[in-house]
């Protein structure tokens, strides 16, 4: 369809389900390794791969394209690195990471899963038309990295935190 224009077809392309499907078995793959292997690995094991995945996730976060990496999309390699974090977690390595605000984000997870896309949508606004790609490669990006996530953060908490109260405890 000529008709359509390029960000509009990127969109949909990168967010459709054939997409993002592999992330959601990565979370099966989690759920079955939870299951399956708890106990097997030892403490040390566990945190080294804690640290990979985000080593990983921070190589992935500051990488100039990040399209495809090593063969598969973005997408499948922060569900992996992800997949790898929960299951560290549920393993009892990195008890540092979870504490209060990490367990309150949590606890507005459904709110802020609603809410994120919403707010990426404002950085173009917010950031005076900075495109994520636009300045990876000109030393400054990942400083805008940093002020860009942390606006996705604190504003995605912000919002969620509204509609958890108003909408979800209410439920």
């Amino acid at each position: 369809w000529p008709q359509l224009s390029d960000d509009l077809v990127s969109n949909f392309v990168s967010l459709w389900f054939p997409t993002q499907l592999p992330v959601f078995i990565v979370g099966l793959l989690v759920y079955f390794a939870i299951r399956d292997f708890t106990g097997r690995l030892s403490l040390t094991a566990l945190r080294i791969l804690l640290l990979a995945s985000i080593a990983c996730m921070l190589v992935l976060a500051l990488h100039p394209l990040p399209i495809r990496q090593f063969g598969i999309t973005s997408f499948t390699a922060y569900g992996l690195c992800f997949g790898t974090l929960a299951f560290c977690l549920s393993q009892g390595a990195g008890a540092w990471l979870v504490n209060a605000p990490v367990r309150y984000l949590g606890k507005i997870s459904f709110s802020a899963y609603l809410w994120h896309f919403a707010v990426l949508g404002t950085i173009g606004y917010s950031f005076h038309g900075f495109t994520p790609l636009q300045h990876m490669t000109d030393g400054r990006g990942p400083l805008l990295f940093l002020q860009i996530f942390a606006y996705v953060i604190v504003t995605t908490s912000i919002l969620s935190s509204i509609t958890y109260r108003l909408i979800e405890r209410p439920m």
